[in-house]
């Protein structure tokens, strides 16, 4: 009789840890991906005004204000593309990323369907691409409207990256 007690009370310790470690882990990964959409969404933003005051500063000249924004803003991992509607303007090309696709730029991957939301909502979209086989990347695109409005910014960063400076 001790013996079953005993089995029975350590099955259920053991259901009990499992299942809190399960929710633990889980509450930690959501964090984790919502602290990651965020700062995606801040750089899109912050690259929104950027190119924004280079729209004033250079007189509205959208090829040159694209160019210094892509230029004044730049981060190890990250991709930026600046579209004019769902044409591609500008995109930066980052050599420090041995993870970048060589034929397609992650952040210029984004398909007219995404672009078209961001336009739509005026609030950053989300989207996860797999490019060749290279692992995933997340995608924000993002319409800043008023004198802008036609322009979308997105940004792009590979999961796997992130995954390796978070482990590091």
């Amino acid at each position: 009789v001790r013996s079953r007690l005993t089995l029975l009370y350590v099955t259920i310790f053991g259901v009990l840890l499992s299942a809190f470690s399960l929710s633990i882990y889980t509450l930690i990964r959501k964090d984790a991906r919502d602290r990651f959409d965020r700062s995606l969404t801040m750089t899109a933003r912050t690259v929104a005004n950027l190119f924004h005051q280079e729209l004033i500063e250079n007189g509205q000249g959208e090829r040159v204000a694209t160019a210094h924004a892509l230029r004044e803003y730049q981060q190890p991992s990250l991709f930026l593309a600046i579209f004019r509607d769902d044409r591609l303007l500008a995109a930066n090309r980052n050599q420090n990323s041995e993870l970048a696709p060589a034929d397609k730029h992650p952040a210029a991957a984004a398909a007219k369907e995404f672009l078209a939301q961001a336009v739509a909502r005026r609030a950053p979209v989300l989207t996860t691409i797999a490019i060749n086989g290279q692992g995933e990347w997340r995608l924000v695109a993002y319409a800043p409207g008023g004198e802008t409005a036609e322009f979308v910014i997105v940004a792009a960063q590979s999961r796997r990256e992130v995954i390796d400076q978070m482990r590091s």
